[in-house]
């Protein structure tokens, strides 16, 4: 594919993303072929564009291609993806507002829901397709996903403990084991902790978040990481932190500063109110009879011979 044809490409899913819908079948059949792409910026152009213009038609095609085991895994990772949000809005607004317009019948939620839950249990499935589903099945939460979310961190395997630190920050509950993971020796996990803290809007890690800021000989992502997280968190300490990182010698670590602080102003006048000094944001003690939880969990080692794996089901 030559540039021209991508970047054609590329502004039909953007103008599908910024409109919010579907024009016809042939976009539709736009965004499952870049699902498809070999580019890497085509297929994330192409899951915002399903995030945005998801219908039930949409979502019955992402669907058939997340249980696709001849389909590419990144495709079928992709569709996994952008099957998130929609299951996020249809969670939070429910199907008996009047005034909800759930971007997908409740029946398609129900489906998917189900359909990414037996992505997650298929141990033929190629990990990062199973990681997937479960990164897009907690924006909708299930009392099946807190065991499944408990024994990915207890694997020891970095990649399933990236998705479960991500997981946690969506289902909240889990602040100390986010908290901890920061200090991680792996640099992605304790990126994404980071980034779970901001997701989980944990007040009490600002301190470390700090530290990581303006430690300069911590990893850069990491500082960046922490940066970012205290402009969504917020606070008197985080806020004045980043004014204080805005004028660094480092460009990148100044720069990032002062898009943090822009991004705490617009949440402040967004809520009306910043999110340090709100009172309504409380979460659970995740070591609250950790030991009896831990029992009742087992992680699916999804590299297991097929034959001599055993399904578990989650609790009930």
């Amino acid at each position: 594919m030559s540039i021209d044809e991508t970047d054609q490409i590329l502004d039909r899913l953007e103008l599908i993303e910024d409109r919010c819908e579907l024009a016809d079948d042939d976009e539709r059949e736009l965004v499952l072929a870049s699902l498809r792409s070999d580019d890497e910026d085509v297929r994330e152009a192409a899951k915002a564009a399903a995030n945005a213009a998801i219908d039930d038609a949409l979502c019955e095609a992402l669907l058939d291609l997340l249980a696709d085991g001849d389909a590419d895994p990144e495709a079928r990772s992709g569709a996994a993806i952008a099957l998130g949000p929609s299951l996020e809005l249809c969670d939070v607004d429910g199907f008996d507002d009047e005034d909800a317009t759930p971007p997908i019948s409740e029946e398609m939620f129900t489906r998917t829901r189900a359909a990414l839950k037996a992505i997650y249990r298929d141990a033929k499935a190629p990990t990062i397709v199973r990681r997937r589903a479960l990164e897009a099945a907690v924006r909708a939460p299930e009392e099946w996903q807190e065991g499944a979310v408990r024994g990915a961190w207890k694997s020891g395997d970095p990649e399933w403990r990236v998705t479960a630190i991500f997981s946690m920050g969506i289902l909240g509950g889990f602040d100390e084991t986010i908290i901890e993971a920061m200090d991680d020796a792996d640099v992605d996990i304790a990126c994404e902790a980071v980034y779970a803290s901001m997701e989980a809007s944990i007040e009490s890690a600002v301190p470390k978040l700090i530290g990581f800021a303006r430690n300069a000989d911590a990893d850069q992502s990491l500082r960046l990481a922490a940066i970012e997280t205290l402009g969504g968190i917020g606070g008197d300490l985080g806020i004045a932190a980043l004014e204080e990182l805005s004028a660094d010698d480092d460009d990148e670590i100044a720069a990032a500063a002062d898009d943090a602080l822009d991004m705490q102003a617009a949440i402040t006048e967004l809520v009306g109110v910043g999110l340090d000094d709100d009172d309504d944001y409380e979460f659970e003690d995740d070591d609250a009879d950790d030991e009896d939880d831990d029992d009742d969990y087992e992680f699916e080692d999804d590299d297991a011979d097929p034959e001599d794996d055993e399904e578990k089901e989650p609790p009930n």
